[in-house]
Parts: structure tokens; C-alpha cells; sequence
């Protein structure tokens, strides 16, 4: 008996389960242009929207159920720091100071089954983001964002979510 033409078609279905059980995600960014920070940060705003959808999508997928579909419109974002002109060529370089907090203002639904249960609004900020430990590295250029976001969601959808009844 040929082993390989058995465990073909198991690998196969095990990978459309899966598939299957990963959850719908959406990340919509509403009126982006007038985000408070986003379009004069490095000049690359699409870049930087790529990089926060892909985190909020990565952290989602933690927390939410292959059964539950994930619905963030992201009305606001405020890096963190300010960009400064330095230099004799006036280039702009981003300073970190504690009253110059990451925000981000969203709104959220969590549904399943066509079922609505869990939705909200917030405003996400990390008033304390240069004093605490932080497991994403200097060079990440989201870093301070990326950790608010991942106790955001720690604190939103830490607990199981089930559907409502």
C-alpha cells in the first residue's frame, strides 16, 4: 500500500479545515486622508495603512473564532511622536516625548452566524508608551502602535466571545 497516496488527500482536507476555521476579517480605514498623523508621517501614508491593517488582522486572528466575522472601521489614527524639521536640508525626523501618545479612534462589530455579538466604539491610546516594556524592536516603525493595539484587543476580546442567544 502506498502511503504517500493516503496521506495526500488527509493533508489536503486538513488544510480546507483549515482555511475554514480561520475567521473573516475586515479592516476598513474611513476618510483616511484626514487622518490626524497618518498622511504627513514618512510620506508613504498607504504603506503605513498596509502595515496597521496587517497587525489588526494578525491580532484578530488570535482572539476571534473561525466561526465569527470581524468588521474595524478605523476613523482616526495618531502615531506616536511628532515629526520635527532637522537639519540644513529640513528633513523631518520623528521625536518621541510622553504627551505625544499613539491613538486610534474605531469602531468595531463581531458577529456570528448573521448574529451581532459583541460591537463598539474606541478610542485606543497608550498614555504610558515610552515607559513600559515593549517586545517589538527599535527599528519597527509601528512598534508603540502595534503594542497598544495588542492590549486593545487583549482587553476587548481577551474573553471568549459567544454568540448571542
Amino acid at each position: 500500500m502506498n502511503v504517500k497516496l493516503i496521506l495526500k488527500p488527509l493533508l489536503l482536507a486538513g488544510l480546507l479545515v483549515a482555511a475554514s476555521a480561520q475567521a473573516a476579517v475586515t479592516v476598513k480605514f474611513v476618510k483616511s486622508e484626514g487622518f490626524a498623523d497618518i498622511g504627513r508621517w514618512s510620506g508613504r501614508p498607504d504603506e503605513t495603512l498596509k502595515l496597521i491593517e496587517g497587525h489588526l488582522v494578525a491580532q484578530a486572528s488570535k482572539f476571534v473564532s473561525g466561526s465569527q466575522d470581524l468588521v474595524i472601521e478605523v476613523t482616526d489614527i495618531n502615531l506616536a511622536g511628532e515629526e520635527e524639521p532637522v537639519g540644513r536640508r529640513m528633513d523631518n525626523l520623528r521625536v518621541m516625548r510622553q504627551v505625544t501618545i499613539p491613538t486610534m479612534d474605531l469602531t468595531y462589530k463581531l458577529s456570528e452566524g448573521g448574529k451581532v455579538v459583541k460591537e463598539g466604539k474606541s478610542h485606543v491610546a497608550d498614555m504610558s508608551y515610552m515607559e513600559r516594556f515593549n517586545r517589538y524592536s527599535p527599528g519597527d516603525q509601528l512598534r508603540f502602535e502595534k503594542r497598544m493595539l495588542d492590549n486593545w484587543f487583549k482587553d476587548e476580546f481577551g474573553k471568549t466571545v459567544t454568540a448571542a442567544r
